[in-house]
């Protein structure tokens, strides 16, 4: 090939590349991944007090989102994402965020909050109906609270109510959020 035929195969390729990402399809919802960890979660009306404040999802030391085979604890295949080391904006806790949900439907079976620097530990499961307030957007990888409460399953004194979003890490399994 020669540099004047290389350059009008590029110049094809670049004016194909944008007829393409102009057709748009029609669908105007809104599938544009979340970065991973991306967004922040409100803790509010918590027992001890100290843990009311903003966790940073963006400044997770690390995000995963990986797929599971059925088990003891959930007898269905299900996604786990979890964030490890979250900041929060009002003390030097690190925090965990964990939410699992099923592959088949996306239904939020587990999600709970944990700092090991306290041993403060809230959260929800439910392996056969799921839960409700917190929600995953497989095609946006996303997941978000709605005023979802929290509790402790040993000292249900121990407590969270927990609003906002956060951006799941990509998965190697479509029905995790590829």
């Amino acid at each position: 090939m020669t540099i004047r035929s290389n350059a009008r195969l590029s110049l094809s390729l670049l004016a194909l590349a944008l007829t393409l990402g102009a057709c748009g399809g029609g669908d105007d919802e809104d599938t544009t991944a979340a970065a991973p960890g991306a967004g922040k979660l409100t803790l509010s009306a918590s027992v001890p007090a100290v843990h009311d404040g903003d966790l940073d999802t963006s400044k997770a030391e690390s995000a995963e989102n990986t797929a599971s085979a059925a088990d003891a604890a959930i007898a269905v295949p299900y996604c786990a994402v979890r964030l490890t080391g979250v900041t929060h904006s009002a003390n030097a806790n690190r925090y965990y965020v964990n939410v699992y949900f099923r592959q088949s439907d996306g239904k939020v079976l587990n999600a709970s909050l944990f700092t090991p620097t306290t041993g403060w530990a809230v959260g929800h499961f439910d392996a056969t109906n799921g839960i409700d307030g917190v929600t995953v957007n497989v095609a946006t990888r996303t997941a978000t609270f709605a005023a979802k409460t929290l509790t402790d399953v040993v000292d249900p004194s121990n407590k969270t109510t927990v609003n906002g979003s956060f951006g799941c890490p990509a998965s190697t399994v479509a029905a995790c959020g590829s």
